[in-house]
């Protein structure tokens, strides 16, 4: 598709751009006036302009900054801190400032106390070559035995002299003090309306219900000098009590040409009005419409303004709700934009929000028309926003841009720190004559006042002219660049100035750039430009300068010739989007010197510093590509798709080395420009490879960022073909997560084109299956274990090899695949001690170590106290009698090897297990109890006797076991005839064709079966093996399927000779009686013999002594 060279101005190309902080309010060259410290100066600010003539005493006209001190010292006798009103000239110098003479000349009456009446509260002026008025909002009429807040009001002539007092509270009610007129503290807001009405905020009257006055500032002999006043009683008063209306006040023609007086009540009904009244028959006002606000004590009201924003001809409002909050802001105005109908109650204001804590509006003024693009803009005060911030909003055809054009902030003031920056505001004059408006900030925190004066604003006009305005991406070279391998075109940009405002300098220097594409978030453009030693650049710079030429004819004006430049532009190798425009973007800027940073006494020009209109500053305009989409260059393409993987369906883990996709696609229809085929896949899915051939061309796939989207990108363009194209896609599934039961592809076909009929993805689900044929063996080492030796107790043993023979046991496992097992667990039963129905047994298999694994990774939760709980040592690290880790090959000999032996030693085992259970339960054990260890003597002697008659009862016991085993197969295994230790082992990761060994070293404890088990053929002691594979793993065993309950046998036989004693003959227990009672029978013969048994009589003479003395002794006392 081709065009004609044509002027194409703004080819979708105007965008609006707000540059903060650089539109045409210069805050680098500003006047600043600063006053006396602490006197507040610059609460309150107005711009005036004296209009020279016959009817001022200026020939010329005067700009004066007129400035608020409400605490600053007047100089009337008997006063101190009454307040002033200041005016300030547009100079260099910061105190040049004078106070005007305002009914503070000779001594105060004696009815009034001026002092802290805060005169310059408020101060407006009704604009160029109009009245001026100023407040004291404290003002107080006192007696004998009352002082009541009246406060005042002073109109001033334009050449500011003092003209007439307005004390619209005098003579009022004051019986019930600040229930009627006691505090009405009349002028806390103010202004003068067009008409020469003078509008006075009074916000004490009625218990601080609040009220306006209206009188005429003239006071001429033909004007109207009545007061009108607002309904403040009860029944008639549209606010209720400390609503204080009257603290703004602002009017305009709302309604169609009537005058309404708007005041604000920022406490009304808890979140503020605004009121409009309008004058009807009688002094009192008529209540024309309510607006209320919206939060809790926002103060909607607090500050009010009008201003015609979108220029047709009637004034909209613009309410400040100050301390409007939420999550992150402090502040908001609502601007309602007024209509044929009025503004009313369904009037759905524009909402602009400040930040945290800066107290965003409170104050706003009209600036007039800052940009010349006849809309009236405004300014926004946030004093609290760091040192203060101003931010202007432009007005539009639609009415106000919610984004501000520009930021202005107490830092862009050089030279002087301040505080509480757009406290204050007045805007809407050209005070410097150069045709624009200015706007006067007031920093009272800092004593300061700033006027920000606006530069003047360069029109330019730009132009794009286009050549080959279609780029052919197949075709290489173009009219400027013929012999270039690349294609190319070429297009020229041309700017003209048309200003309606002079400028001072004789040309004007301008700098402009053109990017492409990288603006709009590309991040690399498809075109460049050549650079600098044939660089490619994507963006270019440019300078020149532009002549001015001057007519004046009413209104000076500005013009220069146009100025063109031509630019080459190549398109990069191998682009894909050959669809879309290529979108470039114009900006420019004027080349000028830097103001001075101090200017004394003389203000430097503002003339001399022009800006460019920032929203005609940037342009974007783009070039077409040249397409194969039909004669109404919409591409209308129809791409059908299928896809099929294999396996289908159902994938087992470990079968197949990849999950292969096949997508066959063809298009029905006109080109589709980059088409591609995206897959979206699981992500444990790998990519592994992709590719497609069209017209002999390979195209590959290549992974996303993202790691799930796979792109295969087709032929640009994607033409009709006689022959589908077939994508093959391969994917690896090693990477599966434990829990993933089912995978996913979805395929999806896409292209800048228009698609007739759109499809849906194509989503293929995969499930997941694993299966694992699992193997099983269980070792003892040695496989045979003899017992012998002395019989000793546990307190006896100082080594491990004091216990007996060492045994290892070893669990071996063989994953056969196809899938892997992440995670299966052994559920050891291990046999350590004799039944014996109490609380501890005799040990029986005692364990000396932990576990330990080989070829895998593992851990056992087993109770540490059984590992070795007698703490004993070592005599000498001995030669492993376990052997190395089990390999491949041996594991699968000793598969073959117990698979023949296990059906012959089966039955004998049964059959031995079964004669054990009958015997066993009937012989007498002796339990041999962990405390033994801990136990102490009090005495050697009581050790040894308890020592000896210990091992006449195991004696004892090892004769009864003998007499009844009788040469059997005694057989201990778990909750019969042993006490087990249950505790698991989990292997994990077992994958396809690896190993796993779990190992246990232990000792046979030869104590017991030598002293219990001395005369029997063999002991067997069985550990039983649970095995489970983890449920999570979600693995089918395959067959032949092991069964889940192994058995390890450890068989021990005696090394023991131990002679049983023969029975005494009977008749030997009978002869030896006989003899004893012969020998009995002889001795007592003899003894008789020897008269042993004859009795000796006493002597005759020693009986009779015998019986004197006993006489003798029996005497009666």
């Amino acid at each position: 598709m081709k065009f004609e060279d044509l002027t194409v101005i703004f080819i979708n190309l105007l965008i609006l751009i707000y540059v903060v902080n650089s539109f045409n309010l210069d805050p680098r060259i500003p006047v600043i006036k600063t006053g006396d410290p602490n006197t507040y100066f610059g609460f309150s600010v107005a711009e005036h302009i004296v209009l020279g003539g016959r009817y001022s005493r200026s020939p010329l006209d005067e700009s004066r900054l007129l400035v608020g001190a409400p605490r600053a010292k007047s100089g009337q006798p008997g006063t101190n801190h009454t307040g002033a009103i200041f005016q300030c000239p547009l100079t260099g110098s910061h105190s040049d400032c004078r106070k005007l003479d305002i009914d503070d000349s000779g001594f105060v009456d004696d009815e009034e106390l001026k002092d802290d009446q805060w005169l310059g509260v408020t101060v407006r002026s009704q604009g160029p070559g109009g009245y001026v008025m100023a407040c004291a909002h404290r003002y107080v009429k006192k007696g004998v035995n009352y002082r009541w807040g009246n406060g005042i009001c002073y109109s001033l002539s334009q050449d500011l002299d003092f003209q007439n007092p307005f004390d619209p509270c005098y003579n009022r009610p004051v019986e019930k003090a600040h229930e009627q007129y006691g505090y009405c503290q009349a002028g806390t807001s103010g202004v003068i309306t067009e008409d020469n009405n003078i509008v006075i905020g009074t916000p004490g009257p009625y218990t601080w219900r609040g009220t306006v006055f209206i009188n005429s500032v003239a006071q001429g002999l033909n004007d109207d000098i009545s007061w009108y006043m607002g309904p403040v009683l009860d029944q008639v008063s549209p606010v209720e009590k400390y609503s204080y209306l009257g603290m703004s006040v602002t009017s305009g023609k709302f309604f169609k040409n009537k005058m309404s007086f708007v005041t604000g009540a920022p406490r009304a009904n808890n979140v503020g009005q605004v009121i409009f009244y309008t004058k009807e028959k009688g002094a009192t006002l008529a209540v024309q419409l309510i607006l209320s606000g919206e939060l809790f004590a926002s103060s909607y009201g607090y500050e009010i303004a009008t201003a015609d924003l979108n220029n047709d001809r009637l004034p909209d409002l613009i309410v400040g709700a100050p301390f409007y909050y939420g999550k992150d802001i402090g502040g908001a105005i609502y601007v309602y934009i007024n209509s044929e109908r009025g503004i009313n109650t369904k009037t759905v204001p524009v909402k602009i929000t400040g930040k945290a804590d800066s107290r965003f509006g409170f104050a706003i003024a009209n600036c007039s028309d800052l940009n010349k693009d006849n809309y009236e803009d405004i300014a926004v005060g946030a004093p609290y926003e760091g040192n203060g911030v101003v931010y202007i909003y432009l007005g539009s055809k639609t009415g106000i841009n919610t984004v501000p054009s520009q930021i202005i902030k107490a830092e862009d003031i050089h030279g002087k720190i301040i505080s509480s920056f757009g406290h204050s505001l007045s805007g809407g004059m050209d005070l410097d004559n150069n045709g624009y408006p200015d706007l006067l900030v007031g920093a009272y925190e800092s004593d300061t006042v700033i006027l920000l004066r606006a530069r003047p604003i360069i029109q330019i006009t730009t132009t794009i002219l286009t050549g080959d305005l279609v780029i052919s991406p197949n075709t290489p070279g173009c009219e400027r660049d013929p012999f270039t391998l690349h294609s190319c075109f070429s297009f020229r940009t041309c700017f003209v100035i048309n200003s309606q405002e002079a400028i001072v300098t004789s040309s004007v220097n301008v700098s402009y750039s053109i990017e492409a594409e990288t603006f709009r978030g590309r991040k690399r453009s498809r075109v460049y430009f050549k650079g600098k030693g044939d660089t490619e650049e994507h963006k270019i710079q440019r300078h020149f300068s532009l002549p001015i030429k001057r007519t004046f004819r009413g209104l000076a004006k500005a013009s220069s010739d146009e100025k063109c430049d031509e630019e080459l532009v190549y398109l990069r190798n191998n682009t894909r989007d050959i669809l879309n425009p290529v979108f470039f973007r114009l900006t420019y800027s004027l080349v000028q010197d830097a103001p001075p940073s101090r200017y004394l006494p003389s203000l430097p020009n503002i003339n001399d510093y022009p800006i460019l209109n920032q929203q005609e500053a940037s342009k974007i305009f783009q070039v077409p590509f040249e397409k194969d989409c039909g004669d109404d260059d919409i591409c209308e393409s129809d791409l059908q798709v299928k896809a099929v993987t294999y396996p289908k369906e159902t994938l087992v883990l470990g079968e197949v080395e990849n999950v292969t996709l096949e997508i066959t696609v063809f298009n029905k229809k006109e080109s589709a420009y980059e088409a591609a085929v995206y897959i979206l896949h699981s992500e444990s899915l790998g990519y592994v490879k992709g590719d497609t051939t069209i017209d002999n061309v390979q195209y590959h796939c290549k992974p996303h960022d993202n790691k799930v989207v796979v792109v295969c990108s087709l032929s640009n363009p994607f033409k009709k073909l006689p022959e589908p194209t077939v994508i093959t896609i391969y994917f690896n599934p090693s990477k599966v997560k434990t829990l993933e039961s089912q995978l996913y592809l979805t395929v999806i076909t896409n292209s800048t084109s228009k698609e007739v009929t759109p499809k849906p993805p194509i989503h293929i689900p995969l499930n997941v299956v694993r299966r694992a044929k699992l193997s099983y063996i269980g070792k003892v080492i040695p496989e045979q274990v003899k017992y012998s030796g002395e019989i000793r107790g546990a307190s006896a043993m100082t080594f491990e090899e004091d216990i007996g023979s060492e045994v290892i046991h070893r669990h071996m496992l063989k994953n056969e695949g196809p899938s892997d097992i992440s995670s299966l667990t052994l559920t050891i039963h291990w046999p350590y001690e004799i039944e014996n129905s109490r609380d501890r047994g005799k040990y029986l298999l005692y364990l000396v170590e932990p576990p330990t694994f080989y070829h895998s990774y593992g851990s056992c939760n087993i109770d540490k106290r059984y590992i070795n709980e007698l703490n004993l040592r070592k005599k000498s690290e001995p030669k492993r009698a376990s052997g190395p880790a089990i390999d491949d090959k041996e594991f699968t000999e000793t598969v073959d090897s117990l698979t023949t032996d296990s059906d012959k030693s089966a039955t004998s085992e049964r059959k031995e297990s079964s004669e054990y259970n009958r015997t066993v339960t009937r012989t007498e054990t002796r339990t041999e109890t962990r405390s033994e260890t801990k136990r102490t003597s009090k005495t050697t002697r009581t050790s040894e006797e308890s020592e000896s008659t210990r091992k006449k009862r195991e004696a004892s016991s090892a004769q009864t076991s003998s007499q009844s085993s009788q040469k059997k197969t005694i057989v201990f295994e778990c909750n019969t005839t042993a006490k087990c230790l249950k505790f698991q082992c989990s292997i994990y990761n077992l994958w396809k064709n690896s190993l796993a060994e779990l190992r246990f070293k232990s000792r046979l404890w030869n104590s017991t079966l030598v002293m219990d088990y001395p005369d029997v053929h063999a002991v067997q002691i069985i550990t039983t093996v649970d095995i489970e594979v983890d449920p999570v793993s979600k693995v089918e065993l395959v067959d032949p399927v092991p069964p889940s309950r192994q058995q390890v046998i450890t068989t021990a036989y005696p090394e023991i000779s131990i002679h049983t004693p023969q029975e005494i003959p009977f008749w030997i227990y009978i002869l030896a009686a006989c003899i004893g009672i012969l020998l009995l029978v002889l001795l007592i013969l003899c003894l008789w013999k020897i008269g042993f048994f004859k009795r000796k009589k006493p002597d005759e003479m020693m009986k009779g002594n015998l019986e004197k003395r006993n006489e003798m002794n029996s005497h009666d006392y």
